[in-house]
């Protein structure tokens, strides 16, 4: 017996959807229609993607052949695997995170090591494939093919070992249950003279033998999942009609979720998953909608289509997954359009953000606004109401959220949309007023030319003046001049800046403001093109310092000093063709005060010019603040600091602040500067490093672009910057080490700070896994121009 929960009805015409049904419809998914991508990528349309069991891997397939591994947890991109099809239809992760399978166009199967990249084998099947799932530890693939075979694949010696007929035409859909001791087969045939009632098979996953035949129902079953608790079995099919059901597997017994029947097809069910509960069921269907079912009030919550123009010409080529995440309390979602992913919120039955993978960049937004991914990335992504767009790139500070995936796919609520037009009401505008006293050329980047070496620039608030916070001047990225709410800001400012041929003749300048909100005024661009020249050449400056003996002995370091005295080393050798002779202050352990370290600073400020560059490296403790008496804000810990928690008082008078470095940098001339903090928390803080990790990473950033520098840090705090006596360093500097001696080298014998940056954010969880069975996750920020640090001799 059928029980019919409901029966839903949908017309199809050329132009429209017209629903006539009984189901209650939901607006409290959130609207993402605002949000604007400026540019797809270079790596074509996404295939197929996939999420592993533990979230912890995100895996695209892109035209071309290519496949991008990415952290689960907090979207940063990994690898770059080469695939063995140029259409890769389907990827998928082995449950124990050792492999990736991938099917490829016709039949065709590869597999891969997940952590190396690399091609352990592959196989070509005589049918084409269409479903294919693996045991746990990844032993043995199910596949089943356009000839009603399913067959069985011994993974590590690479080749079938058992093939049973179906005895139907097709064979469209496979799942091991959750304890993998069963497998269910989908089959049938969806469009034909050959429609009829193809069953839905059980398997023993052990012997491999038919344990149990349900009914099925005419056409073919397109999507199979089970439940989590593995009673039930939730089935989606295609024909005339397209159907949802739910199987009782102790009874056989089927129940009607959803059936919609249409005069054109409204094409079959790709993928579906629950939640725990089984209480909330998302689906996705090949001609691009995500259809959400809430089972306990039987209604549909949402039937969207995530692309606009119905693509029927590549019907294949398109993700079409989806992945529970968090128990099923959230769900990412195939984005259909421009490499996105949806993140949806069960409980709440609302988006609540998206994935943007761009590239080898990536970027998470939510709901609300707030964000976190690599600046290009963000930079391609906008926020747009009618004929007002804010860059997501001017709403950093406010927004800036770091590992916001995590918290996405965690949370159990949906935040409040972000109000554009609201927000674009309080943001600055800016003017260039005057270089030197003449006015510019217009045009959206106008240039000018000057011989002299240091020009004023007159900058105009045309909007909005009590709500700016700071304006602030940069001169190629770099940050070169501020003015602040509490130095009196007026309607006409001026600053001053001295040029140089650094990067060439051409001084790339912008001004832009921050409002009280924590949103950037759009910049204001302006090139002068610099006619003199600077005749010394340019110098490197090198500060470093390590600290293993504290005050107080529970804060004490093992290799910071070995770690400190390593990477100046390692620097001063790789860089030797590009600089005469470095200056170079080296302080460590009780040397190591406020007032030794700001010295040492004050002095490279005074001898540093335009054209040099300028590297930081420190080795001890960083903490944040409590910020019970202010603003919570990141210190780098000196040797006299006794206590770092509870002791703000102690931080602002022997710390060096977040601020303070921002100034630090600020007032340092060389246009090129390193920031490197291999810095971590005493263990007895355990209790508060979650937040405070996130809150470091979040300081971090700001700085970088605040600054306009390079920052490459070892850690977030609750991860702790990892030492081990096997290496002689902490891992962050003996990959540093690594990098400067070669190993980040892309071939042309030159090391860039950006080349640095990408071999570290790479080279780190790798070594911290092996040594101590959990990754460490380094975070470069670079908001500068990129430059060379080393050569490699070799």
């Amino acid at each position: 017996m059928v029980k019919l929960i409901t029966i839903p009805f949908l017309v199809f015409s050329l132009n429209t959807w017209v629903s006539h049904n009984s189901i209650a419809q939901s607006n409290e998914t959130a609207d993402f229609s605002s949000l604007r991508i400026a540019q797809a990528g270079n790596d074509g349309e996404m295939l197929d993607f996939a999420v592993s069991k533990d979230q912890r891997y995100i895996a695209v397939a892109n035209e071309n052949k290519v496949i991008k591994l990415y952290d689960g947890h907090t979207g940063k991109f990994i690898k770059r695997i080469n695939g063995h099809h140029l259409q890769l239809l389907e990827i998928l992760i082995s449950p124990d995170n050792e492999k990736l399978i991938t099917i490829g166009f016709e039949n065709s199967i590869a597999v891969f090591d997940l952590k190396s990249g690399n091609l352990i084998n592959t196989l070509l099947l005589k049918n084409k494939i269409r479903c294919i799932d693996v045991d746990q530890q990844a032993r043995t693939a199910v596949i089943g093919d356009n000839k009603g075979f399913i067959s069985f694949i011994d993974l590590e010696n690479f080749k079938i070992v058992k093939e049973i007929p179906s005895n139907t035409p097709q064979v469209t859909a496979v799942t091991y249950s959750p304890d993998y001791k069963q497998i269910a087969i989908g089959t049938g045939i969806a469009v034909g003279y050959m429609i009829k009632k193809y069953p839905i098979y059980l398997y023993d996953a052990k012997t491999w033998e038919l344990t149990t035949t349900l009914s099925g129902l005419e056409g073919a079953t397109t999507a199979i999942r089970y439940s989590y608790d593995g009673k039930s079995l939730f089935t989606g099919h295609k024909n005339n009609s397209r159907v949802l059901l739910k199987w009782d597997l102790a009874t056989g017994k089927e129940t009607v979720i959803s059936k919609i029947v249409n005069l054109i097809s409204a094409g079959g069910y790709t993928s579906l998953d629950i939640d725990r509960e089984n209480s909330i069921l998302v689906a996705t269907t090949d001609d691009r909608s995500i259809q959400i079912y809430d089972l306990i009030n039987n209604k549909q919550i949402s039937n969207q289509f995530a692309s606009k123009i119905r693509l029927v010409r590549k019907l294949d080529h398109f993700p079409r997954n989806v992945f529970g995440v968090n128990d099923g309390k959230n769900f990412i979602i195939g984005g259909f359009n421009k490499n996105l992913l949806y993140i949806y919120n069960a409980e709440k039955k609302g988006v609540a953000g998206y994935i943007h993978l761009f590239n080898e960049e990536w970027a998470v937004v939510s709901a609300d606004g707030r964000m976190d991914g690599s600046l290009e990335a963000i930079r391609n992504l906008s926020w747009r109401a009618g004929y007002t767009s804010i860059p997501l790139e001017n709403t950093f500070d406010a927004s800036f959220t770091p590992r916001l995936l995590n918290t996405l796919t965690a949370q159990v609520h949906v935040q409040e949309e972000f109000k554009v037009e609201q927000a674009a009401r309080e943001i600055p505008v800016l003017k260039i007023q005057a270089i030197d006293g003449k006015s510019l050329p217009g045009g959206i980047s106008p240039t000018v030319k000057s011989s002299k070496k240091n020009i004023t620039i007159q900058v105009a608030i045309e909007k909005n003046l009590p709500l700016v916070e700071e304006v602030r001047l940069f001169q190629n990225s770099k940050l070169v001049g501020t003015i602040n709410a509490r130095e009196d800001i007026k309607p006409l400012l001026t600053f001053e800046a001295s040029l140089t041929d650094a990067f060439g003749a051409e001084n790339f300048f912008y001004v832009t403001a921050k409002s009280k909100q924590g949103f950037d005024a759009e910049k204001s661009r302006f090139t002068v093109v610099y006619e003199g020249k600077t005749e010394e050449k340019a110098r490197l400056f090198i500060l470093t310092i390590g600290i293993n003996e504290y005050r107080n002995p529970k804060y004490n370091l093992n290799y910071a000093v070995a770690d400190a005295t390593s990477f100046e080393t390692a620097l001063i050798t790789g860089s030797r063709k590009l600089f005469d002779q470095p200056v170079v202050k080296n302080i460590r352990n009780a040397k190591a005060t406020k007032v030794s370290i700001l010295s040492a600073f004050r002095e490279i400020q005074q001898q540093a010019k335009e054209q040099d560059l300028f590297v930081f490296y420190y080795a001890g403790h960083g903490v944040m603040s409590d910020g019970k008496q202010a603003e919570s804000q990141f210190y780098l810990v000196p040797y006299d600091i006794t206590q770092l928690y509870g002791r703000d008082d102690m931080l602002q008078e022997k710390g060096i602040s977040a601020a303070e470095l921002k100034e630090l940098s600020k007032n340092i001339n060389a246009q090129k500067q390193v920031f490197i903090l291999d810095a971590c928390q005493s263990s007895g803080a355990l209790e508060s490093v979650a937040l405070r990790g996130a809150e470091e990473e979040k300081a971090m950033a700001q700085l970088a672009r605040s600054t306009g520098t390079f920052w490459i840090t070892a850690a977030g705090s609750e991860q702790f910057a990892t030492e081990f006596a096997d290496l002689g360093h902490g891992v962050f500097t003996y990959s540093l080490i690594e990098g400067l001696g070669g190993k980040a080298d892309n071939g042309d014998k030159k090391i860039t700070i950006k080349e640095l940056s990408a071999y570290i954010e790479n080279r780190v969880p790798e070594l911290s896994e092996k040594h101590k069975g959990k990754p460490q996750f380094p975070s470069g920020y670079s908001f500068g121009n990129d430059f060379p640090l080393a050569f490699v001799e070799k």
